[in-house]
């Protein structure tokens, strides 16, 4: 049922193309340096600590667009990788030390960014996971392989470079997980 609803949504995604074909600029001459936006997204440094147990995040999701058809310029495809590292402090059943895992995790996805109104657009994106979870009963960390179906919108403050905010929502969410099925990203793009 996700993924329906995720292929609809998609379904709308492209249809708001209209409206960008409205607004449209002449772009006829335009070589594939104009074409080409780069833009990276940030999981800010995150520390909590929690029942004697600390972790600590961070990670980076770069992206390269593309702008593919001339009569909708503000339709634009393209991959993006990422990676987030964390190290949790915990204690060792085994030892009774504190000790620390670090599990890193890393993905490679391709999205569909359409902007909606001039600074604000939509984006679709597949993503498939690697995730590393530092498991504290066996003390080892544990990989797990996901593939995400992502929808949502985003703000970008545009000119050459900018700084941009978005929230998605994971439609394979795995069910047994504490975490939010929401996205919440913060980066900068260029050439947006």
């Amino acid at each position: 049922m996700k993924k329906i609803i995720f292929s609809f949504c998609c379904c709308c995604l492209l249809l708001l193309t209209t409206q960008a074909q409205a607004q449209r600029e002449d772009r006829s001459s335009r070589g594939l340096n104009d074409r080409i936006w780069i833009g990276s997204t940030f999981i800010l440094p995150n520390f909590f600590n929690f029942g004697g147990q600390s972790n600590f995040f961070l990670g980076l999701t770069p992206q390269v667009g593309i702008r593919i058809f001339d009569d909708m310029p503000g339709f634009s495809v393209g991959p993006r990788a990422g990676i987030t590292y964390s190290n949790r402090r915990l204690v060792n059943p085994r030892t009774g030390q504190v000790e620390s895992l670090q599990p890193i995790s890393y993905s490679v996805g391709a999205f569909a960014r359409q902007k909606v109104l001039r600074q604000f657009f939509a984006q679709a994106e597949i993503e498939l996971e690697s995730a590393a979870f530092a498991d504290p009963n066996a003390f080892e960390v544990v990989r797990e392989q996901r593939q995400n179906y992502y929808l949502g919108a985003g703000y970008n403050s545009g000119g050459r470079i900018g700084y941009e905010m978005m929230i998605l929502y994971n439609f394979n969410h795995p069910t047994n997980s504490l975490n939010t099925p929401f996205d919440l990203r913060v980066g900068f793009t260029y050439q947006f």
